[in-house]
């Protein structure tokens, strides 16, 4: 480089050398040393440290990408150019050895051993040195083998673990291991037939009724802070070994058409080590196409309890998320696009996947009730009173959730996922 480059051809060189482009933002701020600011026009400018007063850069971001950069005064040199590119080389190349972040999520049945779901990613019983008080819970009816370990849950805590790349860059190693735990509860989300939530999705500060000493006769409210903490030491540089026996896996082609509200240990499906290195195959487009489609799915899980309308929503977004618009197909008479429509798509992908006798008949609703809920026109909760009969009839939350977790994994599974759906006639 014996010339400048232009803020767009330094952003295309940036590109070029970094193995996702979403991590320019990162390499920018930390080049920059300074605060950021947002501007009136949608762009950020990122502030220099070193020449106090003025700008790094401008730059404007879409879906997590930098896709517009204007620089600043120390930009414009050569010198700084070659040397920004050299950084991004750095704190992105795979050349600093791995690094493991954890994370406690908790489940409706307890998992009695460790699973190596891939190389980058496992699950692990609660460590045992974990401390766990006892005594002041209270209620409910339980077994002789659940009395011994109530304490413990439901929910039942375990331990998330994910491998990624280390980096001397401190904010993009945090988005690194966030976005590879997101990533890892979500497929663990999907793919396990059990309730599986995080700490995060707890409500902050509760008001919590327990008894006194264990003796019910002397309730007490307790305004709590909700967490959990392993007494972890630091990040290591490698999975955790904690001594614990590995998990037998269940190898039955039931898995996902079973009821398992009478287990008490959570059961993993033998495939599952498949299902996620077919996920790890995907190009970068349909892996975030599919990491959307996840995500809405484990927060209309979260919502099914208390919101039911929300989690007919967020199931609709999740099948939504997976459809991709094809070419337009104009009438040779009026040019008017004749190409399914985003309704449509939406059935087809339905009938695709969830291909079902029982199911089929009443998917066709499915739509429509979404459609209703997100336009205003309806409201269960509001329109029935609560002791109206129909106030539960529309609850489609149960069966959304068959329907779209069958989406969701024959999708997945799909090796033609991306070719058109079959149209009988127009």
């Amino acid at each position: 480089m014996t010339r400048p480059l232009a803020g767009k051809a330094l952003l295309a060189k940036l590109r070029a050398s970094v193995p996702d482009v979403r991590e320019i933002e990162q390499v920018l701020k930390a080049d920059a040393g300074g605060s950021v600011s947002h501007q009136k026009n949608g762009r950020l400018r990122i502030n220099d440290v070193q020449r106090q007063g003025e700008a790094y850069a401008f730059v404007r971001i879409q879906k997590g990408e930098v896709v517009d950069l204007e620089l600043g005064v120390r930009l414009r040199s050569v010198h700084e150019q070659q040397r920004l590119l050299a950084l991004a080389i750095e704190h992105t190349a795979p050349i600093h050895g791995p690094l493991v972040s954890q994370r406690v999520l908790f489940s409706d049945r307890i998992l009695r051993g460790t699973v190596e779901l891939a190389p980058w990613l496992r699950v692990y019983p609660c460590p045992p040195t974990t401390s766990i008080g006892q005594g002041l819970g209270w209620g409910g009816a339980y077994t002789p083998e659940q009395e011994a370990t109530r304490h413990m849950g439901p929910p039942f805590p375990f331990l998330l673990a994910v491998r990624i790349e280390a980096t001397p860059n401190g904010l993009l190693q945090a988005n690194r291991s966030q976005s590879a735990l997101n990533v890892g509860y979500s497929l663990l989300a999907l793919l396990i037939a059990d309730r599986i939530r995080g700490a995060q999705s707890l409500q902050p500060r509760v008001w919590t009724l327990v008894a006194k000493d264990g003796d019910i006769s002397q309730l007490e409210n307790h305004l709590l802070d909700p967490g959990f903490s392993l007494q972890a030491a630091s990040p290591p540089d490698d999975f955790p070994d904690f001594e614990l026996p590995e998990l037998t896996l269940y190898d039955g082609t039931d898995y996902y058409e079973r009821i398992w509200s009478w287990d008490h240990e959570m059961q993993v499906l033998s495939s599952i080590t498949s299902d996620v290195a077919l996920f790890d195959a995907l190009t970068p487009a349909d892996k975030n196409r599919f990491c959307r489609a996840m995500y809405w799915y484990r927060t209309a899980l979260l919502q099914v309890p208390g919101e039911e309308s929300l989690a007919t929503i967020s199931f609709a977004i999740a099948v939504e998320s997976l459809i991709q618009r094809g070419p337009s197909d104009p009438c040779a008479s009026c040019l008017r696009d004749t190409s399914p429509g985003p309704t449509r798509r939406f059935k087809q992908l339905l009938d695709r996947y969830s291909v079902s006798p029982v199911l089929g008949p009443l998917q066709k609703d499915i739509y429509d009730a979404r459609s209703a809920l997100v336009h205003g026109r309806h409201a269960p909760a509001v329109d029935y009173l609560f002791f109206d009969s129909m106030r539960h009839s529309e609850n489609h939350s149960f069966l959304m959730e068959i329907i779209v977790k069958r989406v969701l994994l024959g999708w997945l599974r799909d090796p033609e996922r991306d070719r058109p759906a079959e149209v009988a006639d127009r």
